[in-house]
């Protein structure tokens, strides 16, 4: 039996490429309530009085999730701002670099 080609994600359907990504990124968000190597503060605030501990971008009430989510849905990443305002392009970028530098991290560990 060969592997799938594709996942389905909500209606969208994605490459392995992009699955694994995505499920990667959403992993690593998911662990920066554990993680305090992963967490600067300068990027990211987790406050069990900000949506219940959720990890949101630094200063909003926006949760990090919602931007992989936007990704994984095949949105952009401007679109994904415009829907956010509170979320600067600056911010959003260093998660996503933060975020990849920890994928590459873990993949060669």
């Amino acid at each position: 039996m060969s592997p799938p080609t594709a996942w389905s994600l909500g209606s969208e359907t994605l490459s392995p490429p992009a699955f694994r990504f995505a499920s990667a990124a959403l992993y690593v968000v998911g662990r920066y309530r554990y993680d305090l190597a992963m967490n600067p503060p300068d990027l990211i605030t987790v406050n069990p009085e900000i949506l219940g501990g959720t990890p949101v971008f630094k200063g909003t009430r926006v949760p990090v999730r919602t931007m992989f989510e936007y990704l994984a849905d095949s949105l952009s990443l401007d679109y994904f701002l415009e829907s956010f305002p509170t979320v600067r392009r600056e911010l959003a970028v260093a998660v996503l670099r933060q975020s990849r530098e920890h994928i590459e991290q873990q993949a060669a560990a």
